[in-house]
């Protein structure tokens, strides 16, 4: 078995810091030199789709528009990188949703529209076609109504789509309670309907729950809604034969005698930890200091959720993403302890804060460019300061890269009626996965597009990053229209390792064998990336796990998978090696592999 090196850091320059309470949190970390042009990436943009040729109407121009007129194609405000299809597991695909507006008040029968993106046709896209009735059990005016819905994919690779917009779009919005399936094993991917919820419901979010199960919660703006939805959850069965409500009790005296009611808002921040239970860090609107673990042990079958320690700084609008990382880089044969740590980025004190965007008022939004991180969350453990971003966002996508680092993609950074979108993204390597405490964030390549609010951006299984879409403001409406890839800088770093055979599924707690191409690389790691399912600056499906393994004679590989699945819940990930090239880290093109029970 070969020795792995630890990564070599890059040089650190220390700076005098000013002494104040802030400069005093900052002062711990120091920043290196400048990336070399050839680290910051390269863009690529892509586009415009000619499946959105009718935005050429000039009728569709200004927001709403001309009475009368029929409604134009509304922004992009839903992102998933679907895994390949049985057909040709080499295939990349992005699933893009947006909305159909006329107005802001009507709808007049172009429905909110579905289709496939692939990078190796730049300009082109697949539309699908959407369920309807007989096939839904439903209303036919809420058919598609995909525009503010919660996803996340299944144990299968399937992804599962909740809630919405109810039609005809207003204001008011009001939420539904469709579900949908996705089918990826084909392509085109078909979709079905699945049982309707027990609530309407408009900004929820969706999670898979480590036995397969999906967990949504959040908010539904609808009167005749009893209890509010936003203080309810709902569980849908891995059959998905239907799902079951509960309200979101707190713990109480016992369990017939329960605390306040948690009301997560709009967009919960959830992420399914490695104990089974559920941390909820945030939501997008109406945020709070206040966090809350689910415990599904409590009261079964309900589950309480537990008011668990405070953040430092309240996130609205900002984003959040998961590691679990083990010691040794994993390598077998040394003690494996799992360390799991969430950041929270971005975001600020700010309710309806793009709405003001298209209303020219102000908000406030401080502070914007902080970000923390909780390690081996549970209700005791406190939020820790982690390095502040270079700029001030919200609504921004945060992405982790195929070399564990994160990018943050977008966003605006202006408190005020501007809403001036950053289009220089930022990345960080967290020492967690990095072992250099004092990195900090590192400017990148310049975007060509603003991407604001609704803009969706995430990681394609060859290690590059889309990113695309964004609401409708003047004067760049283009930018919703638009997609662009991003090459980053470990593409121009070095001849990248090959997985030349893998399996297409193991089994949880178990071992399989890879065949690697190394070339001038050594193993650093080998790890697992949950493909993205993006929506309002929130990944639900993005989870980035290290896996255990050993070097055999030749280009073979032993790999064990995640000892159970809440450190990694049943499904498709992006399985990739990360070669190591002097102070680089490599990553391989992804495979994609299934994790069964």
């Amino acid at each position: 078995m070969k020795t792995i090196e630890n990564r070599i850091s890059f040089p650190l320059v220390t700076a005098l810091v000013a002494v104040s309470f802030c400069s005093t949190v900052q002062a711990q970390f120091s920043r290196p030199p400048t990336f070399p042009l050839n680290l910051e990436g390269q863009w690529h943009p892509q586009g415009p789709w000619d499946l959105l040729d009718s935005m050429t109407d000039p009728n569709c121009f200004p927001i709403p528009p001309a009475p009368g007129v029929l409604g134009c194609i509304g922004e992009i405000a839903h992102g998933a990188v679907l895994p390949a299809p049985a057909s040709n597991p080499n295939m990349i695909r992005v699933l893009l949703m947006n909305a159909a507006y006329n107005g802001f008040t009507r709808q007049d029968g172009l429905g909110p529209k579905a289709f496939v993106w692939s990078p190796r046709f730049p300009g082109t896209a697949t539309t699908l076609t959407l369920p309807g009735p007989p096939s839904c059990a439903m209303d036919p005016l809420l058919t598609g109504a995909f525009f503010c819905s919660g996803h996340s994919f299944d144990a299968q690779g399937d992804l599962i789509i909740a809630g919405g917009t109810d039609l005809p779009m207003g204001p008011p919005f009001y939420g539904t309670d469709a579900t949908y399936r996705l089918d990826t094993s084909v392509h085109p991917p078909a979709f079905s309907c699945l049982p309707d919820m027990q609530r309407d419901r408009w900004y929820p979010v969706v999670i898979t729950l480590g036995d397969g199960s999906l967990m949504t919660a959040g908010h539904a703006l609808n009167p005749v809604v009893s209890p509010p939805s936003e203080e309810t959850n709902e569980i849908l069965d891995p059959a998905k034969t239907a799902w079951t409500l509960s309200e979101n009790k707190t713990e109480g005296v016992d369990c017939p005698t329960p605390g306040p009611l948690a009301d997560l808002h709009d967009y919960p921040r959830l992420h399914l930890l490695s104990s089974g239970n559920v941390l909820h860090t945030n939501t997008l609107i109406n945020g709070s200091a206040a966090t809350y673990l689910w415990d599904p042990t409590l009261c079964p079958p309900e589950g309480r959720w537990k008011v668990a320690s405070s953040p430092l700084n309240i996130h609205s609008h900002g984003s959040s993403v998961h590691y679990i990382v083990r010691p040794n880089n994993g390598v077998r044969g040394t003690p494996s302890p799992i360390t799991e740590v969430i950041y929270q980025l971005g975001g600020g004190q700010a309710d309806g804060a793009e709405d003001s965007c298209y209303a020219g008022t102000s908000f406030a939004a401080m502070p914007a460019r902080f970000v923390e991180k909780i390690v081996d969350p549970d209700l005791t453990s406190p939020w820790l300061t982690a390095p502040s971003m270079v700029h001030e966002r919200m609504n921004q996508n945060t992405v982790i890269l195929a070399d564990g680092s994160m990018l943050a993609v977008g966003g605006f950074d202006e408190v005020g009626s501007n809403c001036v979108g950053v289009t220089t993204p930022e990345r960080y390597e967290p020492p967690e996965v990095f072992g250099d405490p004092m990195a900090v964030w590192e400017e990148m390549a310049v975007q060509d597009e603003e991407r604001r609010y609704h803009s969706v951006a995430g990681l394609l299984p060859d290690g590059r990053v889309y990113s695309a879409g964004g609401n409708i403001i003047e004067p760049t409406p283009s930018a919703s229209y638009t997609i662009e890839l991003y090459s980053p800088h470990y593409l121009f770093t070095g001849t990248r390792p090959t997985i030349t055979s893998s399996p297409p599924a193991a089994a949880l707690g178990g071992t399989f064998e890879i065949q690697v191409q190394l070339g001038s690389t050594v193993i650093d790691r080998v790890v697992l990336i949950r493909n993205n399912s993006t929506t309002h600056a929130f990944d639900s499906n993005q989870r980035y796990v290290e896996l255990e393994h050993e070097e055999l004679e030749g280009s073979t590989v032993v790999v064990r998978a995640p000892e159970n699945h809440d450190i990694a819940p049943l499904g498709k990930y992006m399985l990739i090696v990360q070669g190591a090239q002097g102070a680089n880290r490599i990553p391989s093109k992804a495979k994609w592999i299934q994790l069964v029970p």
